[in-house]
């Protein structure tokens, strides 16, 4: 069983997707808490170098980098991790931050998303593995409740499937993921997600707050083992459902 004690302070972490929501509240806690450089991708420009001028108004030092990237695109996502390689000389953490929204392309969004999220972990593991005269480090893969309503449990097996390849063992690199339920942000109220989304356990989720969340994906990177599942919701700790499969998820209400 591997060390998993982990600090973010003084750590070189890229958040792949989220300059808004519970993407730009991940960002603005690692900034606040001292991570050494954070570098975000997202689409959203203006929204983008918003966040970015708050950030090196309110803590200097060009602590906070956003890079304009449509994270779907692999050619895109690919020459983002290689700007952020040449200007840090390295990456310490990468979150994928997938959110998926209820819309008319459900399908098409699901596909492109877990897409992203398969190409960016392995992006990160090749630049992070030890065995390779890297550091080590960490990737979070997070999603949505309704994507894996959808998909099943692809991302779910996600995590596992990638240590038993390339072990902690051997690469450094602890590989984890976790569902975010329902959460009070400007994405939520535009979808239909609360109507739409049909629980794992058959629970009702309340929508928890977007701090909840994050210190739900802090807690994980800090603490969570490599190839472990999460869950996040209700504005409860994290819980892990790394032995379920499929839709066979304890009961949140229990946890």
């Amino acid at each position: 069983m591997e060390d998993v004690s982990y600090s973010i302070e003084g750590k070189v972490v890229l958040v792949a997707g989220g300059v808004i929501g519970i993407g730009a509240g991940l960002i603005r806690y690692l900034v606040s808490h001292n991570a050494m450089y954070v570098v975000f991708l997202d689409v959203l420009e203006r929204e983008g170098e918003c966040l970015e001028r708050e950030l090196l108004n309110q803590y200097g030092g060009l602590k906070a980098k956003f890079i304009k990237c449509d994270i779907t695109d692999e050619e895109q996502l690919l020459s983002a991790y290689n700007q952020v390689l040449e200007k840090y000389r390295r990456v310490d953490a990468v979150i994928n931050n997938v959110m998926v929204a209820n819309n008319d392309n459900l399908e098409k969004m699901i596909d492109a998303s877990y897409n992203t999220v398969i190409a960016s972990t392995f992006n990160a593991l090749e630049e992070m593995r030890a065995d390779k005269s890297r550091s080590g480090g960490v990737i979070l893969n997070l999603s949505s409740f309704l994507g894996l309503t959808q998909r099943n449990n692809i991302l779910l097996e996600l995590s596992k499937e990638v240590e038993s390849r390339e072990p902690y063992s051997k690469t450094k690199v602890r590989i984890i993921t976790a569902f975010l339920g329902p959460t009070d942000t400007a994405l939520l109220h535009r979808s239909n997600y609360i109507e739409n989304q049909n629980n794992l356990s058959g629970d009702i989720l309340e929508t928890q707050r977007v701090t909840s969340a994050v210190t739900g994906v802090i807690d994980v990177i800090t603490r969570a083992e490599s190839g472990s599942t999460w869950i996040i919701v209700n504005d409860k700790p994290p819980f892990e459902v790394t032995d379920a499969k499929g839709f066979d998820v304890p009961n949140i209400n229990t946890v």
